[in-house]
């Protein structure tokens, strides 16, 4: 289809930069979503936000102003830092998918200070790898109800 299109008006070049357009700007929006943490006040919440591929800060809300404060951590607001968490400290015992099941979607919040490794747990009782999360990554997958 690109060569008929190609003779009606359109450069070379300026085909070539619209098929380069998911390449530039794949990765290129952040601050798309807010998982606002509720401080035991309910007056103020903080929440993470993603600025840049590997780059992140924090931001406190005051929700009465509305008046915000970011910081590249969460000392930064005044808050307590989350106590580290590794693999080593968690435990899962798994068992095996059920077949079938209402179609869903889940989103993995990777807060351990280590990769984490998203493993499907087969109907079968075999774990099979989705994907690995660096720390303070996500991942979001598709998936059923009743699916391990």
């Amino acid at each position: 289809m690109l060569p008929a299109v190609y003779g009606q008006g359109g450069s070379k070049t300026d085909y070539e930069r619209a098929m380069s357009l998911s390449k530039r700007t794949n990765d290129k929006v952040f601050r798309d979503r807010v998982d606002a943490h509720w401080l035991p006040d309910n007056k103020r919440f903080w929440y993470r936000v993603q600025t840049g591929i590997q780059t992140q800060e924090f931001v406190l809300v005051e929700a009465e102003t509305g008046m915000k404060t970011k910081a590249a951590d969460k000392a930064g607001l005044g808050l307590p830092a989350e106590p580290g968490l590794s693999s080593s400290s968690l435990t899962i015992d798994p068992h095996a998918s059920k077949a079938g099941g209402e179609p869903t979607h889940v989103r993995f919040i990777n807060h351990l200070e280590e990769e984490m490794e998203c493993l499907w747990i087969t109907t079968e009782g075999k774990p099979r790898s989705y994907g690995r999360v660096p720390p303070g990554g996500t991942f979001a997958q598709n998936t059923f109800a009743g699916h391990v």
